[in-house]
């Protein structure tokens, strides 16, 4: 039971985390106490490459906070120590497929980014970044999501069947 208070805590304190940065960053913005740049570039000068990125970049952020909503619903409902509820699996496979989303639009934004790189700069740098590893792992993290909701599926229908067997 701890681990799952912990684990429920823990989601709470990312999912809150991340609506107070882009909540900050909507209200710091339009009201001009900060600005965004890019590539060293101010907002009026970007192209459309520019754009996109940080189009993509923006609805990365919000697909990976509806997973990690979602996940918070996933920990509410393992409280209750019930582990083989369909909502868990219903709203463990819509984690799952909103981070997969998340990740193939930031993976989407590194490749535009990357793409700008080759067509308007002399020089490419090929850096590690851990960012990069983090999509990545929050890629295999929606897929084990989902893997993880079908098991549950599955261990659902057999304890109906177990139940009604005599």
């Amino acid at each position: 039971m701890k681990k799952t208070i912990l684990f429920k805590t823990l989601i709470d304190i990312l999912f809150f985390c991340l609506c107070l940065t882009s909540i900050s960053a909507l209200l710091v913005v339009p009201l001009g106490l900060g600005s965004i740049n890019m590539d060293d570039q101010i907002v009026e000068n970007w192209d459309l490459f520019s754009i996109l990125i940080i189009g993509l970049s923006m609805i990365s952020y919000a697909l990976l906070i509806i997973g990690i909503y979602f996940l918070r619903k996933v920990a509410r409902l393992m409280l209750n120590e019930r582990y083989f509820q369909k909502n868990i699996s219903l709203f463990l496979k819509k984690s799952g497929n909103f981070l997969i989303m998340s990740s193939i639009a930031s993976i989407l934004m590194l490749l535009i980014a990357f793409a700008k790189k080759i067509l308007f700069s002399q020089t490419i740098e090929l850096l590690y970044d851990s960012d990069k590893v983090l999509i990545l792992f929050i890629l295999i993290i929606g897929f084990f999501f989902n893997i993880q909701a079908s098991i549950i599926k599955q261990s659902i229908s057999l304890k109906q069947e177990n139940d009604l067997t005599i």
